[in-house]
């Protein structure tokens, strides 16, 4: 039981770790670029290189535990992280940050799911949606204290010290680790290396092409064609998942309509709604030139929001259900995002708090009903396997829309001096668009059933 409460408390620090570096870099974006000397326009591949990285090692991740055992995986993955984490600090250049980025995201991929799958080994069945949010909670916590920090230490200290935070945190959860010891259950897991090599590669193309439409380094005929090698590559893993038994992810799961449908809308969502947090931490600091602190305040509304929607959701799920809710959600959080083409540099910061409030409750309320949406008809046996396809999707959705937003935002933007303001407006338009389009998607739901808590 103690080493039970030693890995939940392990599991939660390093939840709240990742919630805390990823918030505070969204608001440290603009200091770092003036302090490298670079234009905000450069910026978006220090925050997508560690998602990218993260997308890329998931898929290896439980092979690597498997071999290694969770204790001395998760051990390695935090001392990666804290080396990522010291050298981002020291970093002169973009590429060097970049680097040490990378390495932090292969940290990232393994330390929260080493700790996970360690303690949903020790619980039974019945406790282990119980233990998985006490860990949820404490991560939205760092959502919450990120953006305070992170404006307290541009303020007052360099953008330096957000990176530098993460070291007592990892030191900690490093002595928590090793003080506590597993034994390794092996399962002789195989690895699909032929799957991944396919996978790999072409979520690589996916992520240049865009890059390279965004900053113009690629012509649109050539930007075609990396994306059609990357189809090509996808489609030459579906006919190789199709004759193997070692899959890296169970598509059959797909043929679950609530499956099939929360898979769509969490990619189609996420990728709309994710990044408007940088979007708008972004447009404050470089547009309204509003100080650190004052738009940590306003990030930090999105994440009281946010803690608001976890504590009523199962209520209005029960109330409403899944259909009318999420029809519900997706129609209001569009008309929020559109309101947000209302904020100029005049607007009184209330307006900015209220928006983003509202904000960040709807879209975790989304989120959260997708969630429990995508397990509904799920069972004892494929609940791991649609969880870890679902947390994929999640995190190249979330790529995907940091990526897109700023090649939005530098397709529209005619100057090459930075950003104006109906850069930001035509982007909320767009977003807002898309995400009214989402409510198509759960038509597709065959009833509006209720939802029971299990």
């Amino acid at each position: 039981m103690e080493n039970l409460k030693s890995w939940v408390c392990i599991a939660s620090l390093t939840f709240f770790m990742q919630s805390l570096d990823t918030t505070m870099l969204y608001l440290a974006v603009p200091a770092i670029a003036k302090s490298l000397q670079l234009q905000i326009n450069t910026m978006e591949i220090v925050v997508t290189c560690y998602m990218f990285t993260v997308v890329i090692f998931t898929p290896v991740s439980s092979w690597i535990i498997d071999k290694c055992g969770e204790q001395k995986a998760y051990l390695w993955a935090v001392s990666l992280f804290a080396l990522g984490s010291l050298f981002c600090a020291l970093s002169i250049s973009l590429w060097s940050l970049v680097l040490w980025r990378i390495v932090q995201g292969i940290g990232g991929a393994l330390m929260l799911p080493a700790s996970r799958v360690l303690i949903l080994k020790m619980v039974s069945p019945e406790n282990k949606i119980k233990y998985l949010n006490k860990i949820t909670i404490l991560g939205l916590c760092g959502t919450i204290m990120g953006p305070l920090l992170a404006g307290w230490c541009i303020t007052f200290l360099s953008w330096q010290f957000i990176f530098l935070i993460n070291l007592p945190l990892c030191l900690f959860c490093g002595y928590l680790a090793g003080k506590r010891v597993i034994s390794p259950i092996s399962t002789e897991q195989q690895f699909d290396l032929h799957g991944y090599a396919l996978i790999a590669p072409a979520l690589l193309l996916v992520m240049c092409g865009l890059m390279g439409v965004s900053h113009q380094y690629l012509s649109l005929p050539g930007a075609m064609v990396i994306f059609c090698c990357a189809l090509a590559l996808m489609g030459l893993y579906g006919f190789h998942h199709k004759k193997t038994e070692q899959q890296l992810f169970v598509l059959s799961l797909l043929k679950i309509p609530a499956f099939s449908v929360s898979i769509v809308s969490s990619i189609a969502l996420r990728t709309f709604l994710s990044s408007i947090p940088l979007v708008l931490s972004l447009m404050m600091q470089t547009l309204f030139n509003f100080d650190p602190t004052t738009v940590a305040i306003t990030m930090f509304c999105v994440a009281t929001g946010a803690i608001s929607a976890k504590i009523v959701v199962e209520r209005i799920l029960a109330w409403l259900g899944y259909r009318h809710l999420l029809v519900m959600m997706t129609l209001l959080t569009a008309s929020v995002v559109f309101s947000l083409r209302l904020l100029t540099a005049e607007s009184p910061l209330e307006l900015f708090g209220v928006l983003a409030f509202t904000l960040g409750m709807l879209s975790t309320l989304l989120f959260s009903v997708i969630n429990f949406l995508s397990f509904s008809e799920l069972t004892e046996n494929t609940y791991s396997a649609g969880n870890s396809l679902l947390t994929l999707i999640q995190l190249i959705a979330i790529m995907l829309s940091i990526t897109l937003s700023f090649a939005i935002l530098n397709f529209v933007s005619q100057s090459d001096e930075g950003y104006n303001l109906n850069n930001f407006h035509n982007l909320f338009l767009l977003m807002s668009a898309g995400i009214l389009l989402c409510s198509v998607i759960f038509i597709f739901l065959k009833n509006n059933e209720s939802y029971s808590g299990q």
